[in-house]
């Protein structure tokens, strides 16, 4: 996990697993937690210095017992704890959101490696040697894969007709 953002500006996602040691300061679910126990709400990432930051949420501070206290700032390394302090929280809207785009494309080889098992069964594939063959099925999954990536993105991301609004503002 470190190395993957460290080198590769790409973090990794997973949800918990039943054996992960939560921290003390984290509830059961993941999110950081202030002294009182109450949900610390995720302030952004630092790219700088790979650090999470955590705010106090204000409704629950302003009633809270310590409130002169506390910093309600918390800042969290992730080179100690990546799995509970990168760039994407746990427990939160965008990690669901991306652990279920996740479930859909490691689906979607699935049943392409489906059919691939049984194209191979019955056919024989023309080429000469097996290195090319894995390229060539690499090169395809891959390119399966890119085409059902922006399928997805065009029916979440872009408005319903943006081809014939696109085509209205090159006109003028």
């Amino acid at each position: 996990m470190r190395k993957s953002l460290h080198f590769t500006r790409m973090a990794v996602v997973t949800e918990i697993k039943k054996n992960t040691v939560v921290p003390e300061h984290c509830s059961p679910e993941g999110k950081p937690e202030c002294e009182q126990g109450h949900a610390l709400v995720f302030d952004g990432f630092d790219k700088d210095t790979y650090t999470a930051w955590f705010r106090g949420d204000d409704e629950r501070c302003a009633a809270c017992p310590l409130q002169g206290l506390c910093d309600k700032q918390f800042g969290y390394s992730f080179t100690e704890n990546p799995f509970f302090y990168g760039p994407v929280p746990q427990d939160s809207m965008l990690q669901t959101d991306m652990l279920k785009f996740r479930k859909q494309v490691e689906l979607a080889f699935a049943q392409e490696s489906n059919q691939l098992t049984s194209v191979m069964k019955h056919k024989k594939v023309p080429v000469r040697t097996t290195e090319r063959v894995e390229k060539w099925f690499i090169l395809r999954d891959a390119f399966r894969l890119i085409e059902r990536m922006i399928q997805h993105q065009r029916v979440t991301v872009l408005p319903p007709n943006h081809v014939g609004t696109l085509k209205k503002l090159q006109e003028i």
